[in-house]
């Protein structure tokens, strides 16, 4: 009876990740300089998860779970006021179901997702 080796897969993943360089060597794709800090710019009434921006450094999200039923409102949030600004709402999937996005993006076309 042959019993099957996890060494040629071990091989090939460890083969694979020495391909890929260091992080400091890919610091440079992210855009971020060195410099970079990272602060609270608004809390808001909604948990939300995950952050898009557009060229005119505006930042959106989606507020999550509301209530049943209730759409879950997309915030634009400038970067020089604290205030979000109501953009838009997700439905809720139907009158007895929260929404509950994931994250927003913009398409090619500029559109919000």
């Amino acid at each position: 009876m042959h019993t099957p080796s996890l060494f040629g897969p071990a091989l090939a993943l460890a083969v694979s990740l020495s391909c890929l360089p260091p992080a400091s060597a890919r610091d440079h794709l992210h855009g971020l300089p060195a410099s970079a800090s990272f602060s609270t710019l608004v809390t808001t009434p909604l948990a939300v998860e995950g952050l898009t921006g557009d060229r005119q450094n505006n930042l959106y999200t989606a507020g999550r779970s509301p209530g049943v039923g209730l759409p879950c409102p997309v915030w634009q949030v400038a970067l020089s006021s604290v205030t979000p600004v109501l953009v838009g709402q997700v439905p809720a999937p139907s009158a007895s179901t929260q929404c509950n996005p994931s994250g927003i993006a913009f398409g090619p076309g500029g559109a919000l997702y």
